[in-house]
């Protein structure tokens, strides 16, 4: 899946490839969190809409809508397939969602999400059913796994077309993307009022759920607790009433708010995994290594690509070098044959060789300030020899190499 985006902020023209996890790394206020947020906005709006893709092929769609206008009652079983036309669909991002997302006018931006045709699902039987004493529309098929898969409204029956066509593009995007999860970087004592811009906004409603599932949902991914744990060095406990942070075996036991920075910044993320992450969400993470000590970023880097291998899709910003240099590590560990891989966990941070994430699991990408003001996104793995060129880094070390040098030498 690609996110392709023109005129946002300070990036005139972008294309962005969203892989397991995608990492973005560059100066301050160069728009990564706008793309970020690009993305973000388009993979919640996909299939919704009456004006968002994948556009319908006119000549398979037109006795179906036929057939849908007809009073009565109406069953038809039909093959998805034809119904997508080309190896590309497009969903556009709508800029009044991208500026309540972001909390300002996005201006003349224009951000579209694209996918190849075989990622979506498409199948061979479905059906619609109209029932006009029931005012209602219903879409059914089974999903790649064979589960029953169901959309239903209650409409009128000027509202029966639209409904379909909705039905069916969210049908289509099953399996491409489970829900859309946010982790703002305002996240630690944050603003999530109704003013607040919408990601924000959406960060406190989510947290509000997740409270509420805490005791009531098991995890779907057993070892989200036990590898999160190590990182924070305890186990939190949010609730609607009161959120606690237990530390270590020491049995003290602490408010969230009064605990480390780096408790509260991920928190919640332990609180998601362990309640609510299922495989297919979209998750954003604005500097997951916000307030983390250099080895707890190592700690982080290996989260991160175990969520990638549990089957989340994730999209970081980040200014850490320990964390993009520790990927690469990752990447490289990966590669091994895995009779020399073990052994490695003593090496990692967490413990897990489920950390190891092949380079085609990873895109990075570098916002380059130019000349002119605007900023050049770059690609910047290295696909070759499988590892990412985090030289926005460097740049900065050898700078501080040079005036290191300068200084010793009017001292002599």
């Amino acid at each position: 899946m690609e996110l392709v985006v023109r005129n946002l902020g300070r990036i005139r023209e972008a294309s962005v490839e969203l892989r397991p996890l995608t990492v973005l790394v560059g100066p301050n206020h160069t728009n990564k969190t706008w793309l970020g947020i690009a993305a973000y906005a388009g993979l919640r709006g996909a299939g919704l809409g009456d004006d968002q893709g994948p556009a319908l092929d006119e000549v398979a769609w037109a006795p179906l809508r036929q057939a849908l206008s007809i009073d009565g009652h109406v069953k038809i079983e039909f093959d998805a397939g034809p119904l997508v036309s080309g190896e590309e669909v497009v969903w556009p991002v709508r800029n009044v969602q991208l500026g309540w997302l972001l909390g300002t006018d996005p201006g003349p931006a224009s951000c579209e999400l694209r996918a190849k045709r075989n990622s979506l699902f498409l199948p061979t039987r479905a059906q619609l059913a109209v029932d006009p004493s029931a005012r209602s529309v219903t879409l059914e098929a089974r999903d790649a796994s064979g589960a029953p898969l169901s959309f239903t409204a209650h409409v009128g029956p000027e509202r029966v077309v639209t409904a379909a066509v909705s039905f069916l593009r969210m049908m289509m995007v099953d399996g491409l993307i489970e829900g859309t999860v946010p982790f703002p970087v305002d996240r630690v004592g944050g603003s999530f009022h109704e003013g607040a811009p919408g990601i924000a906004v959406e960060y406190g409603r989510r947290l509000e759920g997740w409270r509420a599932e805490n005791a009531a949902r098991a995890p779907i991914f057993p070892t989200a607790k036990p590898v999160s744990s190590r990182i924070l060095g305890g186990r939190v406990r949010m609730t609607a009433s009161e959120d606690r942070f237990r530390y270590g075996d020491a049995g003290i036991d602490l408010p969230v708010a009064a605990s480390a920075s780096l408790v509260r910044s991920l928190a919640s993320l332990q609180l998601y995994l362990t309640t609510a992450a299922r495989p297919g969400d979209f998750v954003l993470i604005d500097e997951p290594e916000m307030n983390a000590h250099p080895r707890a970023q190592l700690a982080i880097a290996e989260l991160l690509a175990c969520m990638a291998r549990w089957g989340l899709r994730v999209m970081i910003t980040t200014h850490s070098p320990y964390l993009v240099d520790h990927l690469t590590n990752l990447m490289a560990a990966a590669a091994l044959p895995p009779e020399r891989a073990k052994g490695l966990e003593d090496q990692l941070q967490l413990g897990t060789l489920d950390a190891l994430l092949p380079a085609d699991s990873v895109a990075a990408y570098s916002f380059e300030e130019q000349d002119d003001g605007s900023v050049e996104v770059v690609d910047i793995v290295d696909r070759e020899g499988g590892m990412i060129l985090n030289d926005t880094f460097g740049r900065e070390t050898e700078r501080l190499q040079d005036l290191y040098a300068q200084i010793v030498k009017l001292g002599r």
